[in-house]
């Protein structure tokens, strides 16, 4: 009996790791994944300070007077 829930726990820990270890993203991605880009309005000018807000794409572009940005995350360059 103790073999059996002995085995019972390692295997659920075992699943636990397996399922946690999938969630991690490649370390390396060889694209851009558009889906993890994030799009900002900054508003135009020189000043050390400006507004920002979140833009969805979805909705359109960012308004007269604004520049959009992209930040996506980096992709290393190949060794």
């Amino acid at each position: 009996m103790r073999k059996l829930l002995a085995g019972a726990v390692v295997g659920a820990l075992l699943m636990l790791g397996g399922q946690a270890l999938a969630d991690i993203p490649d370390s390396q991605p060889s694209v851009v994944d558009s889906t993890h880009t994030f799009y900002a309005c900054v508003r135009q000018g020189s000043a050390a300070m400006r507004p920002v807000y979140a833009l969805d794409k979805t909705l359109g572009n960012c308004s007269t007077g604004w520049d959009e940005k992209h930040l996506a995350p980096v992709i290393p360059a190949a060794p």
